[in-house]
């Protein structure tokens, strides 16, 4: 069902959140004797309270933007980016305020780290999805099958039509007629 879907994908999300800032920590280490100008970042405690609240803001904002739902919607590339940069600099917007409120001490280059790093990895992961939704719903798999039950009339036929028009058409079954 498309809730459990949902649910799937917040907690794909949730890994997705953890391995996004453990690449961006990595990335930092790895890009620091190459750019000798990106700072040492501080300790952990200097910015733990910011990083326990990156998973459950992550998470809301995916809710709120709805890029939760996108595979069992099978959105559009376009409409699925879109849904990831409003989440990101709305992400974005919050960590800075977060930043703000828990005085905590940063490097901004982590932080763009990590914002790429987790666009990154969801979207490939969402494309990935949808397109194997898609190939499913292409062999007949995940299709849904309407039988229409009573008198053929005019309401029955644009129902029919507009079922038929939409992006991804059920299978018509035909329709019963009662005796």
């Amino acid at each position: 069902s498309d809730r459990l879907l949902a649910n799937l994908q917040l907690a794909l999300d949730a890994l997705i959140v953890v391995l996004s800032l453990l690449l961006a920590s990595w990335l930092h280490s790895q890009l620091r004797p190459l750019f000798p100008s990106l700072r040492v970042p501080p300790s952990f405690r200097a910015h733990a309270a910011l990083v326990y609240l990156v998973l459950p803001l992550w998470l809301l904002l995916s809710v709120m933007f709805r890029t939760h739902v996108a595979v069992a919607q099978r959105v559009g590339q376009a409409e699925l980016l879109v849904r990831l940069v409003k989440l990101h600099v709305a992400g974005f917007a919050a960590l800075s305020i977060a930043q703000f409120v828990t005085q905590s001490i940063i490097n901004r280059s982590l932080v763009a780290l990590f914002l790429a790093a987790s666009f990154a990895l969801m979207y490939l992961q969402r494309s990935a999805f949808i397109a194997w939704a898609r190939y499913l719903y292409s062999r007949g798999l995940g299709r849904m099958r309407v039988l229409l039950v009573g008198q053929p009339s005019r309401r029955m036929t644009e129902f029919a039509r507009a079922a038929i028009a939409s992006r991804e058409p059920p299978q018509l079954l035909g329709y019963l007629e009662a005796a």
